[in-house]
């Protein structure tokens, strides 16, 4: 069978043989009682197989962490996300921890659209507008109001055109 433990965070891999075998992980429930050190307590699950399953890693804005975002494409590091603030790549960060090899690290998916909220214009959380706005007629218009590619491009190239936009002053 499978064990599934809910309301907990993965802290580290438990290798064996330098990171060449994986025995199980390491976690710390979330909604657990502390510790004597004022730190939850750290659970640990051995097991024969591991399957480690990351999620997205592209919030890049958690105060006091280096965003794997950074170092995989700078470019992007500063652009406001649609990700949710638990899309930190921890994950990533425990396999990488073990000697692990990552590829393909800097193949980011910038969605094109995103709503912004009026109160908190230059929030780094945007909401996803979906292509279905732009299907459904939405045009997009650059700063001096023109029109500046067809709206129902690949989401690649019509972030390409988005990016090649000169920015506004205030950088939102």
């Amino acid at each position: 069978g499978i064990q599934v433990i809910m309301n907990a965070r993965m802290t580290k891999i438990i290798d064996h043989n330098d990171g060449l075998e994986v025995i199980g992980v390491a976690y710390e429930k979330t909604d657990a009682e502390l510790g004597p050190n004022g730190r939850p307590v750290e659970h640990h699950i051995y097991a024969l197989s591991t399957i480690l399953t990351t999620g997205g890693y592209a919030y890049g804005h958690t105060p006091g962490a280096k965003s794997l975002l950074a170092e995989s494409l700078p470019k992007a590091a500063d652009l406001a996300t649609t990700s949710g603030p638990q899309a930190t790549g921890d994950g990533i960060r425990a396999a990488k921890e073990i000697g692990a090899a990552v590829v393909d690290m800097d193949q980011v998916q910038i969605h094109p659209t995103a709503f912004v909220d009026p109160a908190n214009p230059t929030s780094q959380t945007r909401f996803l507008a979906p292509e279905a706005l732009r299907g459904c007629g939405g045009i997009l218009v650059n700063n001096e109001g023109k029109r500046f590619a067809s709206e129902l491009m690949r989401r690649d190239a019509l972030t390409a055109a988005i990016m090649e936009q000169p920015q506004r002053e205030s950088g939102a």
